[in-house]
């Protein structure tokens, strides 16, 4: 059954963009990424007392971060994902369906492209897949199962997932069931309750003046609030319940510093967001570009903020 309503009993009005004069993240320390090679971080959140986060390169991992004081950050597995059972079938566009073909053909694309992370209090992850338009949850016995069903169907009839490679980019749970956050283009989110669906679709327009894709990379609930991050624009954004509009705060200097930043082009590269007690995480996918600090240096980072939530 496909809703239309308030997601999660917010009442969303995000249509109007933040302006340019948003506040800024209080910067409190960063961390390069150690351990594993060719990491692509693509979800990040507190587990059990533990900072994870997912590699869309790499399928069967569930990573963990071991911060020290020397400013680096040592990703060992956490969890190793076997057995994945097989994905729900989706009922693709024509044209979906030959180019998922070919590109599995060719070894252009294919496995679960895990782009988000959540769990909860009773020991359960969650890990959103990008190209099985699904959810796997893994309770605490280890045992796994997929719990959406032809979500490509419904939310492209809904609007959503009209771009290529602008999928599902997010997830995070809650008592109430799944929320889920489409990227761009339009970005919106899907809430996910006993089955059925509740879509949002982001209304006016959806590039800025410098004609980069108003986006959602990372999600998560603190306090019933809806946080949101803004990779292309640099921010996190509040969706409140009380006034129905996004307030937002920009880590823009910071990831664009000569300490922090990388030698890229004109697109964000945050991808994961956990916001935890006192403190706002954010770890970024360089996709192999090199820091501005040293042009040898490939590494992610990680980087910790003050929670203004």
């Amino acid at each position: 059954m496909i809703k239309r309503k308030p997601i999660f009993g917010v009442i969303i009005a995000c249509s109007s963009i933040a302006s340019a004069n948003e506040p800024m993240l209080e910067f409190e320390a960063g961390y390069v990424v150690n351990g594993q090679s060719e990491l692509q971080p693509s979800g990040l959140a507190v587990c059990d007392g533990k900072m994870v986060f997912v590699s869309d390169k790499h399928e069967n991992e569930i990573y963990q971060l071991t911060l020290d004081q020397e400013g680096v950050a040592t990703a060992e597995t956490w969890k190793t994902i076997a057995d994945i059972p097989e994905p729900p079938k989706q009922k693709f566009e024509w044209w979906m369906e030959i180019k998922r073909f070919l590109a599995e053909l060719f070894g252009f694309s294919g496995g679960a492209d895990w782009e988000g992370i959540a769990c909860d209090d009773k020991g359960n992850v969650f890990l959103a897949s990008e190209y099985y338009f699904s959810v796997l949850k893994i309770d605490a016995s280890g045992k796994k199962e997929w719990l959406v069903d032809n979500l490509y169907k419904k939310g492209y009839e809904e609007g959503l997932f009209q771009k290529d490679n602008a999928y599902v980019e997010g997830v995070t749970a809650n008592d109430g069931g799944l929320l889920l956050a489409a990227e761009r283009e339009p970005r919106g989110f899907v809430s996910v309750n006993d089955g059925s669906m509740t879509f949002y679709v982001q209304p006016g327009p959806q590039l800025s003046a410098e004609s980069l894709p108003y986006d959602f990379t990372g999600l998560d609930i603190y306090h019933q609030k809806i946080i949101v991050l803004e990779r292309n624009h640099y921010k996190v954004c509040e969706i409140s319940k009380e006034y129905g509009e996004n307030m937002c705060y920009t880590f823009k200097d910071i990831a664009m510093s000569l300490e922090w930043g990388y030698k890229t082009g004109k697109y964000g590269l945050a991808e994961g967001l956990a916001v935890v007690g006192d403190s706002l995480w954010i770890i970024v996918d360089n996709n192999g570009d090199t820091r501005k600090a040293n042009p040898d240096d490939t590494r992610s980072t990680i980087l910790k903020f003050k929670n203004p939530f």
